[in-house]
């Protein structure tokens, strides 16, 4: 899954920042995992927030098995290109994300693929405008009571 989220992150930055998002399901019959049809957001530029629309997540929605159930959402955080370098973002779960995750849909944990980001002593990990698009990103896993208890970086 990894590799997956890491190419449809770089192949939609390209020209205009736009986020990636897909429902992922379990299938207890074979029990194996399935990633659902990915759907992208509008493409921002400069400092703009960027988001995703996931619609349904019914199975037959989705290009998985009817029977396939959904666990959870994943995405894709954008790289932050534009602006001024007075301008920062945290990486990791947004207050959006927790957002939608505390509104009980699909899953009381959601998966974001984010940047590693810079160490800022007393608050924390951020990028800032300009930084190289193939930097190292990490998977966070975040519940909807605002912690997150799994960091997964890789490179490509």
């Amino acid at each position: 899954m990894k590799k997956v989220l890491t190419k449809e992150e770089y192949a939609k930055i390209r020209y205009k920042r736009r986020e990636a998002a897909c429902f992922i399901y379990y299938r207890p019959a074979d029990g194996q995992y399935y990633i659902g049809k990915t759907k992208y957001g509008e493409p921002v530029s400069d400092d703009a927030q960027a988001s995703v629309y996931l619609g349904s997540s019914l199975p037959v929605e989705n290009g998985v098995p009817k029977d396939a159930i959904c666990i959870t959402t994943c995405h894709t955080h954008t790289p932050f290109l534009d602006g001024s370098f007075e301008q920062e973002r945290e990486v990791g779960p947004s207050k959006g994300d927790y957002a939608y995750l505390s509104n009980g849909d699909e899953s009381n944990y959601g998966i974001v693929l984010d940047y590693v980001g810079i160490f800022v002593q007393g608050r924390g990990y951020y990028i800032f405008p300009g930084h190289n698009v193939t930097d190292t990103p990490q998977m966070y896993i975040y519940y909807n009571n605002g912690r997150i208890t799994d960091k997964y970086s890789f490179n490509n």
